[in-house]
């Protein structure tokens, strides 16, 4: 590969990265996250649940229990799942 497709190529990398940064939120719901990847959301939490820490990359909510993920976490389980 020429110096100058390396080049495109980070390029675009860095302009999906920051177009990542305003489209997608901090925080997405495991709910919302398995309807994307159409899996069960069993499945998506035991993923989650196993691969990831709590706290940091997941959450749980006290007001309604849903589990949140982080914009890293739910990226990587969408790598995964693809």
């Amino acid at each position: 590969m020429d110096a100058e497709m390396k080049q495109m190529l980070i390029e675009l990398r860095n302009s999906i990265d920051t177009l990542m940064t305003f489209a997608v939120p901090e925080w997405i719901s495991v709910a919302d996250l398995a309807r994307s990847l159409q899996k069960d959301p069993s499945t998506i939490r035991k993923y989650i649940k196993n691969n990831f820490e709590p706290g940091t990359q997941y959450k749980q909510t006290a007001k309604n229990g849903k589990l949140l993920v982080r914009k890293d976490a739910m990226l990587q389980t969408r790598m995964h799942y693809a």
